[in-house]
């Protein structure tokens, strides 16, 4: 360390920095992708956006509320599959639908992979142009990567998503919450030193604790590109 020089240990620091935004992510992503896993669990019973197993043992059994006109039952699920192995405009139509049916009245954001991006382009209605505003700003500032609108959505190529899905959600309220310590002091990305209190930087280590659930569960919709009739969960490592 008595040889680093400063941009060199600002550049450690700022690694750290990027890492934590990528565990934050990919959390993210995690959370809004998976269902359920209908087991006696009480917390993993039923989860994420509703995932139609509201009624499993170990779920709390409550429908979605009715909205309007619009009524549902425990099967009501917003993690489903294209049913084809191509995107199709109807699939667009579908996640709109089950978001705006709840009363979800906002912005509409349409988190896609980069392969799923080029799928798009051979869609009829689909062009390169996109017209700034304050929506496209703001998804900017927050790192995200902002393509275009199409079919009522703000299209957001992420690679963080798994290929082979598309995540929609409602952007006028938070439709994900993070889950900090109530301890502020223990909130946020923290160096701890290492084992050697003549050298504390020796085997320092960063951590964050934190943790991400969905908490407006008709806030947003996901679908999996696939021919199979059932959702399948994408696999996340941490």
């Amino acid at each position: 360390i008595q040889d680093a020089t400063a941009n060199e240990l600002k550049e450690t620091q700022g690694e750290a920095l990027r890492a934590d935004q990528r565990l934050m992510a990919k959390r993210f992503f995690m959370r809004a992708l998976t269902m359920g896993t209908a087991t006696s669990s009480r917390p993993t019973a039923s989860m994420g956006w509703w995932d139609g197993r509201m009624a499993e043992t170990g779920a709390d059994g409550a429908a979605p509320p009715s909205w309007k006109g619009n009524t549902f039952n425990t099967g009501h699920n917003h993690y489903d599959t294209t049913g084809a192995a191509d995107l199709a405009l109807s699939d667009f139509s579908a996640l709109k639908r089950e978001i705006r049916e709840h009363g979800y009245s906002g912005p509409l954001f349409l988190f896609m992979n980069s392969e799923q991006v080029e799928e798009c382009e051979n869609l009829a209605g689909w062009t390169s142009a996109m017209t700034p505003n304050s929506i496209i700003e703001t998804v900017a500032t927050q790192g995200f990567e902002a393509i275009k609108q199409f079919q009522g959505f703000t299209i957001i190529q992420d690679d963080w998503i798994t290929e082979g899905y598309l995540m929609a959600i409602e952007a006028k309220i938070r439709p994900i919450t993070m889950r900090l310590p109530l301890n502020k002091s223990a909130q946020g990305l923290k160096l701890w030193e290492g084992p050697y209190s003549a050298y504390p930087l020796q085997e320092a280590y960063y951590s964050h604790r934190f943790d991400m659930a969905v908490c407006h569960r008709g806030a947003g919709a996901v679908r999996e590109i696939t021919t199979d009739a059932s959702y399948t969960n994408p696999t996340f490592t941490f």
